[in-house]
Formats: structure tokens, sequence, C-alpha cells
């Protein structure tokens, strides 16, 4: 997958990269939705009680 990005990237194209929280209601439903509107990868965070975690 990485290569596969890297090439998107180098090629000058501008990717798409969506964030999602995972486990939240119907989040699979919003997942496929992303991916079938071309999202090239899609981030899907799970939430943790640290926020302090997520960086700064």
């Amino acid at each position: 997958m990485e290569a596969h990005l890297r090439e998107l990237r180098a090629s000058g194209r501008k990717l798409l990269v969506p964030y999602l929280t995972g486990g939240l209601g119907d989040w699979t439903e919003h997942l496929r939705a992303m991916a079938d509107a071309g999202a090239d990868a899609i981030e899907v965070g799970i939430p943790f009680s640290d926020p302090a975690m997520d960086g700064p």
C-alpha cells in the first residue's frame, strides 16, 4: 500500500485520505461510503481515554 500511495504522490496527484473514528455507531457504513467516493486511503482512529496520546 505504501508503494502505491508513494507512486500516486510522485505523479503529482493530490490524494484523498479522510479520517474516521472507528467503533462509533455505523462507522463501517461511513468507511464504505468513503471508499466508494474515491478515497485513496482511509485513516481509522481508535478512541483512547488519554487524548494526549494523539500527539501534540
